[in-house]
């Protein structure tokens, strides 16, 4: 939540206590619905053993939405997801749980182009599900350093 705010986002209102919503559940399902109404773009963590077949497709499925014409995060298709980098396409090992934690600034610059779109950025570790945007496999092949070596951090041009 820090990262979207510094990127230059809001959150969703801090009055909106619920964690969980049970999209078999009429009333949550609204209120659910209700919530997405309100914001130009989500970032979906829900976890997915096997993120390459995860889609807006299936994000839709699984928030029961058949009429899009209020949500505008469809409509500027903004559908966000941090598991772009994968090791292995069937189970997942996000590079997120490593890669994202010591390389913050990236983070912080995914959400900057997520939020307000340069289209000179390619991001990182997040993925645009709604552009149709896939994972990349990573494998230790990729890594150019010895593993007992410092990273040098990438330095993002403002």
């Amino acid at each position: 939540m820090q990262y979207v705010e510094d990127a230059g986002g809001g959150n969703v209102d801090d009055s909106i206590n619920k964690v969980t919503y049970n999209t078999s559940i009429p009333d949550d399902l609204e209120e659910f619905h209700a919530i997405l109404c309100t914001v130009d773009m989500v970032i979906d963590e829900t976890y997915v053993p096997n993120p390459i077949a995860y889609t807006v497709s299936t994000f839709l499925q699984n928030t029961n939405i058949e009429d899009q014409s209020c949500f505008a995060f469809l409509a500027n298709q903004s559908l966000w997801r941090f598991d772009k980098r994968i090791q292995n396409s069937t189970v997942l090992v996000q590079d997120w749980y490593d890669g994202a934690i010591s390389q913050p600034q990236l983070v912080l610059a995914d959400l900057v182009e997520a939020l307000f779109p340069s289209r000179n950025y390619t991001t990182t570790y997040i993925r645009n599900i709604a552009k149709g945007e896939g994972v990349m496999n990573i494998n230790p092949d990729m890594c150019l350093r010895e593993s007992l070596t410092a990273m040098d951090p990438v330095v993002i041009p403002c």
